[in-house]
């Protein structure tokens, strides 16, 4: 198994979205709550309480608070993505918005390598906290220079790899701080030996006609790093072992193309535990809508028991509008409308007038919002959702045209 994470990334567009957004969710009914709201980067802002209200502009569009009891939303700018997004959510659910424009600081350093000593090793690859994919060095030996980590106390992986890409030794550098300029030496032997032990149940029976499967293998080390233990598009089903995993995140997912759409179900469980079974009951609805862009209603949704939220997002001409609609705010409906922005935020309202491409998803987890916004917070990273212990995730996406 090579490591290979391009074929994922269509299909997990919809958790990225999603873990990205950092709600926080609050308690109790009754009285008004206090809504923070942390947009680093955003120079635009507006809030409203209820679904019909007036838009109410903060002084400051970054940092900004208000009292409600029930349904509220805030709409953010965000200039270096040409971005609105949209929250539509109750304060039941979420009390603190944590919804940064701007990337988090990052830090570059070296990792020095040396794999000459594993039998058949031809090249290196490094993972570290925020990286997506492993960052490759090539030969026996050599030194790696890896941009865009966050800074901290973190694990980084080595792994050595045949000329096809195979894995042959990974190591593990535990609880290092990574910090801007500084370089870490590691030697792999054979001691280090890894082998793809690790068995993905075959569930190519529960696939519907018309569909294709995929699946995939996340090793999750004790510090929260990532590290693709296995993926393919059917087949293939075993995936490496690592011994210093302490958990997994197992994902199956189906898709199919014209329009491109995906239901995926995925699940962290502790190492020793292994795959889960994949039931046909583990993939979610396939999402359905239809979209008026002159009214900017979303209608024929599916509401599927134990909802956690929708998010409607759409591009044209170089803007994006992104809306997270969350359960409590969405309830019995199969219908959500775009609400008209601040009048300076009138530009991301011109999807009325305009032609181009959107997605809506949802997302269904045994986690609740506010345990997803504490690990966007810790984490910072896009597949913040994957590291949590237990979770469990249903995710259905679709894309299309207006």
């Amino acid at each position: 198994m090579k490591i290979r994470t391009k074929l994922l990334l269509g299909f997990l567009a919809l958790m990225l979205l999603i873990a990205g957004c950092g709600t926080s969710g609050g308690g109790g009914g009754g009285g008004g709550h206090a809504i923070h709201v942390s947009a680093a980067g955003a120079t635009k802002a507006g809030y409203r309480v209820g679904t019909n209200g007036a838009w109410q502009q903060p002084s400051d569009p970054e940092n900004f608070s208000f009292n409600a009891s029930g349904a509220y939303e805030v709409a953010l700018y965000c200039p270096g993505s040409n971005a609105y997004l949209v929250y539509a959510l109750t304060a039941n659910e979420a009390q603190d918005l944590y919804t940064p424009c701007d990337d988090p600081t990052t830090v570059s350093f070296d990792v020095i390598y040396d794999v000459s000593a594993v039998s058949g090793a031809a090249n290196a690859a490094v993972v570290h906290k925020a990286s997506a994919g492993p960052v490759f060095g090539y030969g026996t030996s050599g030194t790696i220079n890896l941009s865009g980590a966050l800074p901290g106390t973190q694990d980084l992986v080595v792994v050595a790899l045949d000329n096809s890409g195979q894995i042959l030794a990974a190591k593990m550098l535990a609880g290092v701080d990574v910090q801007n300029g500084q370089t870490f030496n590691v030697a792999l032997g054979p001691s280090d030996t890894v082998s793809q032990s690790g068995s993905f149940p075959d569930f190519s029976s529960q696939v519907p006609s018309g569909w294709s499967g995929f699946w995939a293998a996340f090793a999750i080390t004790p510090a929260k790093t990532r590290l693709l233990a296995g993926a393919s598009s059917m087949g293939g089903w075993n995936y490496y072992e690592f011994p210093f995993a302490t958990r997994y995140t197992f994902m199956a997912g189906i898709y199919k193309t014209s329009p491109l759409q995906s239901r995926v179900y995925y699940t962290n469980r502790a190492a020793s535990d292994g795959a889960p079974g994949i039931t046909a009951g583990d993939f979610p609805d396939a999402v359905t809508y239809s979209f008026d862009k002159s009214s900017g209603e979303f209608s024929g949704l599916v509401n599927p028991a134990g909802l956690t939220a929708y998010s409607f997002s759409l591009n044209w001409s170089g803007v994006t509008r992104s809306d997270f609609v969350s359960a409590g705010y969405l309830g019995s409906d199969a219908a959500y409308t775009l609400p008209t922005l601040p009048a300076d935020m009138s530009a991301g309202d011109g999807y009325a007038s305009a032609s181009g491409s959107l997605q809506v998803s949802y997302l269904i987890t045994n986690k609740d919002l506010q345990t997803l916004a504490d690990a966007s917070r810790t984490y910072k990273v896009s597949w913040t959702l994957q590291l949590l212990d237990g979770i469990e995730v249903k995710a259905a996406s679709i894309e299309g045209s207006f």
